[in-house]
This record gives C-alpha cells, structure tokens and sequence, in this order.
C-alpha cells in the first residue's frame, strides 16, 4: 500500500484509469464510484454537488466504521424494533492496522472526494447520535438483542472476533 500512495502514476495509466477490465475504479474514489459519482474528479464543486444530492436523496448515510451506532439510528428513522435490525457480523477483520500519518495523508489525497463524503456524512452521523437522547441507552439494548440472537441463532458461536474500535474511536468525529 505504501509503494502505490508514493508513487500512484507507477501503477495507474493515465489515459486508462478505470483499466481493461474495470478494476481500477478501485484504486482512486472508489466510494464516490459506488455512488454514482465521477471518481476521476478532484473538484471540490463536484463534491459539493454529490453532498447536496445525497442529503435531498437520503435523511440517514450510514458509516461502516460505526456500523452499530448507524444501526441503531436507522431503527429511529425506519421506527422499526430491535429484532428488525438484528444482524451478525461476519466479514470483520480481526485486527486492524491503521496507517502512519504520511500515509493516511496520502491516502486522504488520493481519494480526496472520497475523503470529503465521508467526513461530511461522518460528521453528520455524529451529529443525529447527540440528539438522540437515548443514545447510549438504545446502543446498550442493540448490544443485548445481538448477544441474545447469537445465542439463539448461532449457540454463542463467534463468527468474528469483535473488532475494539476504542482506540481510534472517534478517528474522524469531528
């Protein structure tokens, strides 16, 4: 990872950046492309613009990195029960390992449309999870559905480990 971010050109041909089978639209913005967005753009207009449409289009953006803190705002918005947004993780990575700070300056510039959705929608999850006044209450109840459905569902089997998010908690709440 740290050899593309050094040196992007080495690896992506300028007059073919989405390659001969499509696959470098991963490389650069690849959460603007699953949105429908120009991955390609670096204007900051065309962020904007995408911001815009997305809040006209969507009253919730969920954040992966706080999936559960999403859940639990997206059984508010949808005013359905804990059971109806139950689910079980199985595709999370046991550890993470974050990136020094050149390297996630690198990255941020690299995918700096990327970068600018997910901090506005970052910020904006933040901002709906302060005025939900039972909050913590509520995250505290998704937690026990969980564990409840794993032991019903899966007799305490661990599919994945749980991923401690503590230390880079709040990585980009603003």
């Amino acid at each position: 990872m740290t050899s593309f971010f050094n040196e992007p050109s080495k690896y992506i041909d300028s007059k073919d950046q989405v390659g001969p089978n499509g696959g470098r639209v991963f490389a650069k913005n690849h959460m603007t492309y699953d949105l429908g967005f120009d991955h390609l753009s670096d204007s900051e207009s065309d962020a904007e613009e995408a911001i815009k449409s997305m809040e006209s289009r969507y009253d919730l953006v969920m954040i992966s990195d706080y999936f559960l803190e999403s859940i639990v705002l997206l059984k508010h918005e949808l005013c359905w029960n804990w059971e109806d947004v139950a689910f079980f993780v199985s595709n999370a990575r046991a550890h993470k390992e974050l990136p020094n700070e050149e390297l996630s300056r690198k990255i941020e510039e690299w995918n700096h449309f990327d970068f600018k959705l997910f901090s506005h929608f970052n910020r904006t999850l933040w901002e709906k999870i302060q005025k939900l006044k039972t909050f913590k209450e509520d995250k505290n109840t998704l937690e026990g559905v969980l564990e409840k459905f794993q032991k019903h569902c899966l007799d305490s089997e661990v599919i994945c480990e749980k991923v401690n998010n503590s230390a880079n908690s709040h990585a980009f709440h603003q």
